[in-house]
Order: C-alpha cells, then structure tokens, then sequence
C-alpha cells in the first residue's frame, strides 16, 4: 500500500532520501539472511567436519607416540 506524502519544493531531495532509505532497509535485511546462513553453516562446521578432523587428528597423534587426549 502506497502513502500519499506532501513534496512542498523539496519533491527532488525527499525522493532521493526516500529512495536511499529503501536502499538501506533492503541492505539489513540481507545482511540478516547472511548472518543467519553463515550461522547455519557454523553448526554444519561444528558438528560434521570439525569431529571427523579431529578424530582423524587424535589417531595420528596416537600412532606417534602421543597420550590421547593430551592425557600424562
């Protein structure tokens, strides 16, 4: 729904202001949608890759020689 607004002789300087507000609300919100995207992939991280990689790091520190787990 459109509002009616009253220009007066600023019709130019209020357009443009509008038109950068419009800009600017649109760039939140889709730095909203990234944040929560890049979130989500922080999970994603956290609980498949990073365990694998961290599995796979405690067998080779153990084939070394070392106590798993940091363990004396």
């Amino acid at each position: 729904m459109f509002k009616n607004y009253k220009f007066g002789a600023w019709r130019k300087e209020i357009r443009a202001l509008m038109t950068k507000r419009l800009f600017l609300l649109d760039e939140i919100r889709r730095h909203k949608k990234l944040i929560d995207y890049h979130l989500d992939k922080i999970k994603i991280i956290k609980s498949k890759t990073l365990v694998s990689v961290e599995k796979e790091l405690e067998i080779l520190l153990v084939k070394a020689g070392n106590d798993p787990k940091g363990k004396a």
